[in-house]
C-alpha cells in the first residue's frame, strides 16, 4: 500500500485501519508529536474532507430540478442512468462565477483551502475569487482508498472557446 499509493508508513496504517475497522491507539505526546509526516497526513485528511463536502455540493446541484436541468438532460442523452449518477456521485457546477465560493463562504471554509484544492482562483485584480468549474458535469476522482482526490469537469455550455474538459490540479 505504501508503494502503490506513495504513502508513509503511518498513512498506510491509518488507511488499513479505516478500511477494516481496526481502532488505532491515540498518539502519545512526546518527541515525535507534531512531526512533519504527521502534519502532512493531517493536511491530506483535511483536503479529503473538503473534497467530500464539495462532491456533495456538486451532486446536490445536479439533483436540484431547476439548477441541474441542463446537466440532467445532457447525461440522459448520454444514457447515464440515475443509478450511475448516484453510484459515482456525479455532480454539476452551475453557470455562475461564484456559487461554490458563496456556498463555502457561508460555511466559514477557509478560501485559501479552496484555492489550494484548485476549486477557486484569485481574480487577476487580486480582489476576490471565482469558481474554477462553471457549467460543467463534475466527476469526482476517487482513489482506491475511497478518498476523493480531485475533480474532472466536462463542459456543457457549447462555448467552443471553453476547454471541453478541465481537471483539478495534482
Amino acid at each position: 500500500l505504501m508503494k502503490l499509493s506513495n504513502l508513509s508508513f503511518p498513512e498506510a496504517v491509518t488507511q488499513i485501519s479505516k478500511r477494516y475497522g481496526i481502532p488505532l491507539p491515540t498518539r502519545v505526546q512526546g518527541k515525535n508529536a507534531g512531526s512533519p509526516k504527521e502534519s502532512h497526513t493531517d493536511e491530506r485528511e483535511k483536503y479529503f474532507t473538503l473534497n467530500r463536502l464539495v462532491t456533495e455540493y456538486f451532486h446536490q446541484n445536479l439533483l436540484r430540478e431547476k439548477c441541474g436541468r441542463a446537466a440532467q438532460d445532457y447525461l440522459k442523452e448520454r444514457n447515464i442512468s440515475s443509478k450511475t449518477i448516484k453510484k459515482f456521485f456525479i455532480g454539476y457546477a452551475d453557470k455562475t462565477w461564484d456559487s461554490l465560493l458563496k456556498h463555502f463562504r457561508k460555511k466559514n471554509v477557509d478560501l485559501g483551502e479552496l484555492e489550494k484544492a484548485g476549486l477557486i482562483k484569485s481574480k487577476e485584480s487580486g480582489a476576490g475569487y471565482y469558481d474554477c468549474f462553471r457549467d460543467r458535469i463534475i466527476f469526482p476522482i476517487i482513489g482506491h482508498d475511497n478518498n476523493i482526490r480531485g475533480f474532472g469537469g466536462r463542459d456543457i455550455s457549447l462555448n467552443e472557446k471553453a476547454p471541453k474538459y478541465i481537471n483539478s490540479p495534482e
